[in-house]
């Protein structure tokens, strides 16, 4: 759930010499970021069901991300959806 500062440093890295695989992983970290956004926005606006599904697509750009993961829970109570919310949560603390 890094992917603002994954952009910072991608971008840090195609100064120095840009090839195909940075500019693809850039573009991903960007998605990534713009997406985490969107369902940051969503959560706040308590859109619980847009935010849901924005931060189910973040999920999509990392292999671990606990915060991310409690917001979806988060986002899934405000929906009602409490075998999401159980769900993530057992995730989040398998991890740990």
């Amino acid at each position: 759930g890094q992917c603002d500062r994954a952009v910072a440093e991608y971008q840090q890295i195609t100064k120095a010499g840009t090839s195909e695989d940075v500019a693809t992983l850039l573009q991903e970290a960007s998605e990534c970021e713009q997406v985490i956004g969107f369902a940051q926005k969503a959560l706040m606006n308590e859109d619980y069901k847009a935010a849901a599904h924005y931060f189910k697509v973040a999920m999509k750009f990392v292999d671990q991300a606990t915060d991310l993961m409690m917001q979806k829970a988060s986002a899934l109570m405000g929906i009602g959806d409490y075998y999401g919310v159980i769900s993530d949560t057992g995730k989040i603390l398998k991890q740990h």
